[in-house]
């Protein structure tokens, strides 16, 4: 709590009331361009929205692919996952990881009926 005690001549009474409403208006105003700009600032194309769902789209696909390849070899599902894991990452696609890799894999139903161990 902020307790606030003001003495000054009854003639600059009306004068500080009037600044105090203008400083209160300027801050809402500032406040307002402030939450303005954060939105413009957190705006995304929506083509861009479009062209990143298409990279997450083609990363699915080259991670099916390289597993199904693997697996078409002879290697087991787990040492396919992590196979096409280490492809992807060598490829640099910036979400090479086991973990999702083989939820790639489970999604696509390709995982199903493998025991774990």
């Amino acid at each position: 709590m902020v307790q606030v005690t003001l003495t000054m001549p009854y003639g600059l009474l009306k004068s500080f009331s009037q600044l105090m409403e203008s400083l209160q208006g300027f801050f809402k105003h500032v406040s307002y361009k402030t939450t303005l700009e954060k939105r413009k600032a957190d705006y995304v194309e929506p083509a861009e929205v479009q062209k990143r769902e298409y990279r997450v789209k083609e990363f699915e696909k080259e991670a099916l692919r390289l597993y199904d390849a693997l697996v078409a070899l002879g290697e087991t599902p787990k040492k396919a996952v992590s196979g096409a894991n280490k492809a992807l990452k060598d490829e640099e696609w910036p979400w090479a990881s086991y973990d999702i890799v083989l939820g790639i894999v489970r999604k696509a139903g390709r995982f199903k009926g493998v025991k774990r161990g």
